[in-house]
């Protein structure tokens, strides 16, 4: 019910014809060239939640950082964004 936000969520997709997934529980074993299946689902599920995407998002990002105020609190300040401003720094 917030502004900026669907009621319901969205929805997600995964190419099983042309990558390499790994599927194991842990990322011991996983391959040269496979994608981690349960990283990657993550990563995807927090944009369907807004991350990078809502304009609570936009709203709360200045000069490559996010300043939402409980973020700020835990990592000590502004939290560094990547260099699309969509996905927290490496």
């Amino acid at each position: 019910g917030r502004a900026g936000f669907g009621l319901w969520g969205g929805a997600l997709a995964f190419d099983t014809q042309g990558t390499n997934w790994f599927f194991g529980t842990t990322t011991a074993g996983i391959g040269a060239g496979q994608l981690d299946f349960y990283s990657t689902a993550a990563h995807e599920i927090t944009h369907a939640l807004g991350i990078g995407t809502a304009p609570q998002w936009n709203a709360l990002t200045a000069t490559g950082a996010f300043v939402g105020p409980a973020a700020m609190a835990v990592y000590g300040g502004p939290v560094p964004l990547g260099h699309d401003g969509d996905h927290w720094a490496e």
